[in-house]
């Protein structure tokens, strides 16, 4: 199995990397989306952040974690 480096943010900083990526105003606007599924990213339901050429959210639905 390879080995791969896995960066983690905690929950308390969440909202400061938002504001810092200028994704904050998104959040609270309801426009910050799953990239699986669609839905909108909540601080309650977001489960994984991952980058692309830009940031993806993943919410906590276990069908969208499973795609990740």
């Amino acid at each position: 199995m390879e080995r791969k480096e896995v960066n983690t943010i905690l929950v308390s900083d969440f909202i400061d990397f938002l504001k810092q990526n200028n994704l904050y105003e998104l959040l609270i606007s309801g426009e910050l989306l799953c990239s699986k599924c669609g839905n909108p990213i909540t601080t309650e339901n977001i489960a994984c952040i991952y980058k692309t050429q830009e940031y993806q959210f993943v919410c906590d639905r276990s069908d969208c974690l499973r795609e990740v």
